[in-house]
């Protein structure tokens, strides 16, 4: 399986690879395919897009959305941001992600190649989102620090 293109979140000037799609159960739920708005597909991200996440006030917010064009990412079309500003019952980016509740989970440090379609990390940061609202917070080591030593040799 090819590792795929991380959606990010960002937070106070930097930003981490996000492992959970949250996008996509506002998408699914719709029968909305991002691909359909591109110009080009990539097998690193058979999703079709990159969300750009962001937590204010304990608010989970779809921030910005980029899709593949060619060889580079481009803001995605306005036809796709209208379907998800109609569908989330917003009027602009960026939009409260209340379609979204599980775990958001984010990646810290170096990304290792696995199977996992994402890859996986040696920690883990973990937002338990309830209808876009974070409701907890917490880490978790994901990799025994053997592993780590054992995939960089």
């Amino acid at each position: 399986m090819t590792v795929q293109a991380n959606d990010r979140f960002n937070e106070s000037g930097r930003a981490y690879d996000v492992i959970t799609p949250a996008l996509d159960t506002l998408l699914d739920t719709h029968l909305i395919d991002a691909r359909d708005f591109c110009d080009t597909w990539m097998t690193s991200c058979w999703r079709g897009y990159i969300a750009s996440w962001k937590i204010v006030d304990g608010e989970l917010l779809l921030w910005k959305l980029r899709v593949p064009s060619e060889l580079q990412w481009i803001d995605a079309p306005k036809e796709l941001k209208a379907k998800i500003l109609v569908l989330s019952g917003s009027s602009k980016f960026p939009v409260f992600a209340d379609w979204f509740t599980g775990d958001f989970i984010i990646g810290l440090g170096e990304r290792y190649p696995s199977g996992f379609a994402f890859g996986l990390y040696e920690i883990e940061r973990i937002f338990t989102i309830r209808n876009g609202l974070v409701h907890r917070e917490r880490r978790r080591r994901r990799i025994a620090r053997p592993w780590i030593d054992m995939l960089r040799r």
